[in-house]
């Protein structure tokens, strides 16, 4: 196979990190470039990729004979219209930036439940927001919106050769909802268990904590989840964590609130940003991880948590549900009564067997090889 040139756009994420890995241990020419500022990485950890303007991207692919782009998600689709047709290009989704792109067929009413949506509604109201923030968030949104119209799913799915999703359930929701999606499934995953996912001692494998939600975004409806946990859950000889130091500040500080109200000293908010380690032997000392997204989410901590042997509780609409089914994972919902007989219905060693086989360094290295070669393949085909 002849080794071409492939650019992997990534953004400042934790992520990016793991594309860098996983793509250069495999050995095959690469570049990276990223539209932010290079002074200013706050994820991207032992390694810089290049840094250009969005407008000077294909002047770099130019430079650098690129046969291939790789997009690590992708919120300004318009860019797709402006690149070479010879270019085999691939859109390597993360969820937040295709669910209401392709999806939002299956959310009509939104993926904020009721209770969580007032709370979110309240948080707004009481930012100290100044005008030129209110403009710019306005502008963002405005103009997205503006895009989006110009540039439709329809059209841009026309510069796309392959698109990757979080999980290949999704594909099949996305194809189902727009006939006319033409792009070719590829799988790829980001991270490894090894390395990434199970990264904690194991003293503190049995102990019986909760953990609710992965972030301080409004979609992993917090105010519904704590409910269940006051209703159906022996809380009082618990702790009870909740990640809150990804994504809305006023939010957070209200789920703090809120938290602390609900249950007191056993409510622990995470507000700062915890080292992989530190995180992972908190989410150890959990027995059950609660994630009532409608969407999927939180999958970097479903993955270790089906790992580390855990209960993991899932809103029956999310689509993580139907692939864990199709993965013989089993799982509980925040529809059915968590006792004895419930918890009992889970195998958890089968479970980290199953996991195991899909995101196992071996399994990772895997994806990626079938990768290289099915883009290496069809970047020939355009020559």
């Amino acid at each position: 196979m002849e080794s071409l040139n492939t650019l992997h756009v990534v953004p400042d994420d934790k992520f990016s990190n793991m594309v860098h890995r996983d793509f250069e241990r495999f050995g095959i020419n690469n570049k990276y470039i990223c539209f932010e500022n290079p002074d200013n990485f706050n994820y991207i950890k032992g390694w810089k990729p290049d840094t250009i303007k969005k407008n000077d991207l294909n002047i770099y692919i130019k430079a650098h004979d690129i046969s291939i782009v790789i997009f690590h998600s992708l919120l300004d689709k318009f860019i797709l219209t402006k690149l070479p047709r010879d270019l085999v290009v691939v859109w390597c989704g993360w969820g937040y930036d295709y669910y209401s792109y392709f999806l939002s067929k299956y959310y009509p009413h939104g993926m904020i439940l009721n209770h969580t949506k007032s709370v979110f509604n309240d948080s707004k109201k009481k930012k100290n927001i100044t005008i030129m923030e209110l403009l710019k968030g306005g502008y963002r949104v405005a103009r997205r919106k503006f895009l989006n119209k110009i540039y439709p799913p329809r059209r841009i799915t026309t510069y796309i050769d392959y698109f990757v999703p979080v999980i290949s359930t999704e594909f099949s929701l996305i194809r189902d909802a727009n006939p006319w999606f033409s792009c070719e499934f590829l799988s790829w995953s980001y991270g490894t268990l090894e390395e990434d996912y199970n990264t904690c001692s194991h003293e503190i494998f049995h102990s019986c904590n909760i953990l609710v939600g992965n972030s301080a975004t409004p979609e992993n409806n917090h105010i519904e989840a704590f409910e269940f946990i006051q209703s159906n859950i022996d809380w009082q000889f618990r702790k009870i964590y909740c990640p809150l130091s990804y994504g809305d500040l006023a939010y957070a500080k209200k789920i703090k609130d809120i938290g602390v109200a609900f249950f007191g000293e056993n409510f622990i908010p995470l507000m700062t940003f915890l080292d992989k380690k530190e995180y992972n032997e908190i989410l150890s000392s959990c027995e059950l991880l609660i994630f009532n997204h409608i969407r999927q989410q939180a999958l970097g901590n479903i993955i270790a948590g089906l790992a580390m042997e855990k209960f993991i509780l899932l809103n029956k609409k999310n689509p993580l549900c139907m692939w864990l089914d199709e993965n013989n994972i089993s799982y509980l919902t925040l529809d059915q009564n968590i006792n004895v007989k419930t918890l009992s219905t889970i195998d958890k060693v089968s479970n980290k067997a199953e996991i195991t086989k899909i995101w196992s360094i071996s399994a990772i290295a895997e994806k990626t090889r079938k990768l290289v070669e099915i883009t290496h393949n069809a970047a020939m085909r355009k020559k």
